[in-house]
């Protein structure tokens, strides 16, 4: 007997669960295939765009910026040495 045999030969009552939770199972497989996909392709969207912003920075730029942060953050750093230093003698 095959499996559609055996339920046709069921009450209704039975028919009636059945397929309520065949739907059912039907449907969460879809949602999580779904879910799964959406995460992936967002995910690639976000590495595209940050690509497109890299790409869109010439090499020398992205140099003459490292640059002058570490610049910016030396002479911070000299400044604050240079107060901690005066504010001890004094």
């Amino acid at each position: 007997m095959s499996i559609l045999e055996k339920i046709r030969q069921k009450d209704d009552r039975q028919k009636k669960i059945f397929s309520f939770v065949s739907a059912l199972v039907l449907t969460l497989v879809i949602l999580v295939g779904w879910l799964s996909l959406s995460n992936k392709s967002e995910s690639n969207l976000v590495i595209e765009k940050q690509e497109n912003k890299l790409s869109s920075v010439s090499p020398m730029q992205m140099i003459r910026d490292e640059f002058s942060k570490a610049f910016a953050n030396f002479n911070q750093s000299v400044e604050i040495v240079s107060t901690t230093t005066e504010e001890i003698n004094q």
